[in-house]
């Protein structure tokens, strides 16, 4: 039986974090760790994790204010286990489905196990429309488990075919080796070297071999709220204000050391516009650029040597 570690990062979400370390505290499996790696928080985080009685429950404190990227590689060095899964601090895992994922785990042992997640809005008056509930489509549960690799991803993504490279593999809310994430790291003691470190493994996933799993099923509950970095960014998206996340994750990933080629957005939507727009660039630049060089060249008279 393998070590899991379940890895919550967490900053300045207390209320949310006390119930999402709950959901995993309820697994009954001795062989689990639930690693928080608090990211400086001022909000009572410490007193509240301290309060719990349970061995299994560990608490790290990054002393100082990080960027995201920082605080899982944070994380992931204070953790143990053989494989890892994160989730945010207002998500959560369903405990009584645990024990399936694990058997997936040890009778497999493959590099990585993703899963169909379902959706809960936290019911906090004057946010959202759909909150306090979730809906689990029936397609999506019990379903099976079929080979997800990769590799087979790849021509999808340089392709920009984004919408038929699902499933990926995932360590948010999906489940990654060690083994695997250290022996693809671009860095020795960097595991994460994205400013949005999710995205980041997944799409390095896909650039890397692997033997993952997909279960056609759900392991764990994605949860958003007013203080999610991802509803911040949406509020940004739709002009709708916000309570200033999104800012706050933009200054937190001015600081770290390793920068992205192209900066944080501050929307989903801007992202991934900015990305797209500098594919296009390269890839004109490409295809046309000799051209515009010999015409440039020809233009200069019928004496001058080109070499293209």
């Amino acid at each position: 039986m393998v070590k899991i570690s379940i890895v919550i990062p967490t900053r300045e979400r207390c209320a949310y974090l006390r119930h999402s370390v709950r959901t995993a505290l309820e697994i009954d499996d001795d062989e689990i760790e639930i690693v928080v790696s608090d990211n400086a928080s001022t909000d009572g985080t410490e007193q509240m994790i301290a309060e719990i009685d349970d061995p299994r429950l560990i608490y790290v404190n990054t002393g100082a204010r990080l960027s995201m990227r920082e605080n899982f590689n944070h994380a992931f060095r204070a953790s143990s286990g053989e494989y890892l899964i994160y989730f945010g601090d207002d998500d959560g895992i369903l405990p009584k489905q645990f024990p399936f994922l694990r058997d997936l785990i040890d009778r497999h042992t493959p590099d990585g196990v993703s899963w169909n997640r379902t959706t809960y809005g936290w019911p906090i008056e004057g946010f959202g429309k759909k909150t306090g509930g979730i809906r689990v489509i029936r397609d999506k549960i019990f379903c099976g488990v079929r080979p997800c690799q990769g590799a087979e991803n790849r021509e999808n993504l340089f392709a920009c075919r984004l919408g038929e490279m699902i499933p990926m593999p995932e360590i948010y809310h999906g489940c990654l080796s060690r083994d695997f994430m250290t022996r693809t790291a671009l860095h020795e003691d960097q595991f994460f070297d994205g400013a949005i470190p999710d995205y980041n493994i997944a799409y390095r996933s896909v650039l890397k071999s692997g033997r993952f799993l997909h279960a056609n099923h759900t392991f764990s509950i994605n949860g958003y709220s007013p203080a999610s970095t991802r509803g911040a960014h949406n509020a940004a998206q739709s002009n709708t204000g916000g309570d200033g996340a999104s800012k706050l994750f933009s200054a937190e990933n001015k600081i770290d050391p390793m920068q992205d080629v192209i900066g944080h957005a501050g929307s989903v939507a801007l992202g991934f516009f900015l990305r797209s727009k500098q594919s296009v660039r390269d890839m004109i630049f490409r295809i046309l650029g000799p051209i515009i060089l010999l015409g440039i060249a020809m233009s200069w008279g019928p004496n001058v040597k080109t070499q293209i």
